[in-house]
Order: C-alpha cells, then sequence, then structure tokens
C-alpha cells in the first residue's frame, strides 16, 4: 500500500488520467443501461441477422458504399429522424444498428429509435471495425 502511494505521488498526471478514464467508461457503460441499448458482438449479430433482423447501417453514403453487411439499410445518423417511420414499419424483429468504430454513435441512434417506439435495438460491438475483425464478410457498393 505504501508502494502504491508513493507511485501516485511521484506520477500524479497518470493517476489523473486512469481516474478520468475509469469515470469516462463508468459513465458511458451507466448511460447505456438507462438507455435500454445492449451491445452485441459480432457473433450474436450473425444470429440475429439470420433470424431476419434488419439491419441498419449509420454511416454516411461513402462510408457505406467502401464496405457493409449484406442486406444492410443505409440511414446516416444525420437522416435517421426522415426515416424513422419506415423503420419502425420494417422492424418487426430486432433492429440491429451498424456504426463506424465509435460506439456511442450507434449508441445514440438506438436510443432515437427506442424513443419512436422500435423497443428491439441493439447496437454492434465494435461497429463494423469490430464485424471485419472477426473476418466477417463484407460487400461494397449498393
Amino acid at each position: 500500500m505504501e508502494q502504491l502511494l508513493e507511485f501516485a505521488g511521484n506520477h500524479p498526471l497518470l493517476i489523473t488520467a486512469a481516474t478520468v478514464m475509469t469515470l469516462v467508461v463508468v459513465v458511458n457503460e451507466l448511460r447505456l443501461y438507462l438507455r435500454g441499448v445492449s451491445d452485441v458482438t459480432p457473433q450474436e449479430a450473425t444470429r440475429l441477422i439470420n433470424n431476419n433482423a434488419l439491419v441498419v447501417d449509420i454511416r454516411n453514403h461513402e462510408q457505406f458504399l467502401n464496405g457493409h453487411i449484406i442486406n444492410a439499410k443505409n440511414v446516416p445518423l444525420t437522416e435517421i429522424d426522415q426515416h424513422m417511420e419506415k423503420l419502425s414499419k420494417n422492424s418487426a424483429d430486432r433492429v440491429v444498428i451498424i456504426c463506424g468504430e465509435v460506439a456511442s454513435t450507434g449508441a445514440r441512434a438506438a436510443g432515437l429509435m427506442k424513443k419512436a417506439g422500435i423497443e428491439k435495438v441493439v447496437n454492434l460491438k465494435g461497429g463494423i471495425t469490430g464485424w471485419q475483425r472477426d473476418n466477417l464478410p463484407l460487400k461494397k457498393g449498393k
């Protein structure tokens, strides 16, 4: 314990950075929990997709054309409000949100969908980057 206190005294910037990062993670996880949005792994997303889940890719059109999950619908986050009615009609099963690398973007889209009455929404953990990391297939173009 004495060594830990000595380390903290000698490295206040490291201790501050570690504390701030811990708080950021805790606040983000708490916010996701309160929104009722859950993250799914690429394997879980694949299972949902195979069971007729609607895949909504919220990246911009250019990113979508560079590679997307087969049969995904491209609805950029900036346009999601305009498409909410159509998405709610097509969401009898689960909706899987696909974002880029920033998980909070997908969580924000999922939260908007939940507010609009689409209850069965999940966010792909790691976004399209996580999908690629697991060597799952992507389609290029439309």
